[in-house]
């Protein structure tokens, strides 16, 4: 028995690396002086000059945005210092182009343009009407919104301040059942308006009643569209923004390994070293990293982390993953595995060119290496 998983492990190792060969294009190396965040990098296409653009931002430290094309070639940068006084922490950027650039912290989002200039700052309200009190997010995926006109943000419910004091079972349940997202609405206008997605929620599609979810929610947004998905759940969501209603769902199959995890009961016991039984199902699960989209094609990305054990694993980073490729409908047309624990599953991008993956065995902090892959 150990010989045959010997040879199938073999066998698996050298499909993975052929296929990774087969559609490797090239190696690009961005010096950008600096390893950012994964929502730090992202790409955006200038509509007058045609040109697709590669960006690394670090606006916490170095306060700057870079640009590069495809070929590694530095075009310029934005600098951030001017904003420092304004934003606290950026926690995530979307660049819509180099003059509307998006900039998100806790209860405020700002734009800038290619000077680092502040064109528009709004706050976010903390409270609702009904006195619910939240921190608002946005999902941990580069470019959060494509959408300026009506932004998808999520929530993490605190309290009510009408309600008492809840405990661990109380606040779990009360949780499941209040607004998960916002759609924020004429944020370059006078007034910002903030509609709540009431009686809609990500959980309540996975399960009929409370768990512990704890996990930052996951989702891109497209137009008048977001698709979701989570640590819990081996299926892409897709909502309408407009309503907040689950317009179809998606089941997500690997031939790598099994998707999703399932939730902690909500059950006194689970609250003891819940961030460390919560930390072990991310690290450990098969699980939906990402979804890109080729606009192009209307084709869909999928990356999927593999179920393994993470503490066999010198970089956790370096996880093995696949990248599945789907057509509009979610049908499936291949997918290829990465296993050689080299390229860094969270740092992807689509482009023009093809998937960039980051290289992680060969990158330094002042040079990034980026393979590029077509398929």
């Amino acid at each position: 028995m150990k010989i045959q998983i010997i040879i199938f492990l073999f066998i698996s190792y050298l499909f993975s690396s052929c296929n990774q060969k087969e559609h490797h294009i090239e190696n690009v190396i961005f010096n950008t002086g600096f390893e950012p965040r994964k929502v730090f990098v992202g790409n955006v296409k200038s509509k007058k000059a045609n040109e697709f653009s590669v960006y690394f931002a670090e606006p916490v430290t170095k306060k700057i945005i870079k640009f590069f094309d495809l070929n590694g070639e530095y075009k310029d940068s934005i600098n951030l210092k001017p904003i420092a006084s304004k934003i606290a922490n950026v926690e995530n950027i979307s660049v819509i182009s180099r003059d509307t650039i998006l900039m998100y912290f806790a209860d405020k989002i700002i734009a800038i343009n290619r000077f680092g200039t502040i064109t528009h700052s709004k706050e976010l309200p903390l409270e609702n009407t009904n006195g619910d009190f939240f921190i608002f997010g946005s999902p941990t995926i580069s470019n959060f919104t494509n959408n300026t006109s009506q932004i998808i943000l999520y929530h993490d419910w605190r309290y009510n301040k009408n309600e008492p004091d809840l405990n661990f079972k109380e606040y779990y349940a009360n949780y499941f059942e209040k607004p998960m997202y916002s759609r924020i609405s004429d944020f370059f206008g006078d007034s910002i308006n903030v509609s709540y997605s009431e009686n809609s929620s990500l959980y309540k599609e996975i399960y009929s009643k409370p768990k512990i979810f704890l996990e930052t929610p996951k989702y891109i947004q497209l137009g008048n569209e977001f698709y979701a998905f989570s640590l819990y759940s081996n299926k892409i969501f897709k909502f309408n923004i407009n309503d907040f209603k689950l317009s179809n769902s998606f089941i997500i199959e690997s031939q790598y390994t099994s998707v999703g995890s399932e939730a902690l009961d909500l059950i006194q016991e689970n609250s003891i070293n819940l961030g460390k039984k919560t930390g072990e199902i991310a690290k450990n699960s098969g699980r939906i990293g990402t979804i890109l989209h080729n606009s192009t094609k209307n084709e869909f990305y999928v990356l999927i982390y593999h179920k393994t054990n993470y503490q066999k694993i010198e970089d956790i980073s370096l996880r093995p993953f696949s990248i599945i490729k789907y057509n509009k409908e979610f049908i499936k047309i291949k997918e290829i595995p990465f296993t050689n624990e080299i390229y860094k599953g969270s740092s992807i991008q689509f482009t023009p060119k093809g998937l960039m993956l980051l290289n992680k065995k060969e990158s330094t902090d002042e040079e990034l290496h980026y393979d590029f892959f077509d398929f």
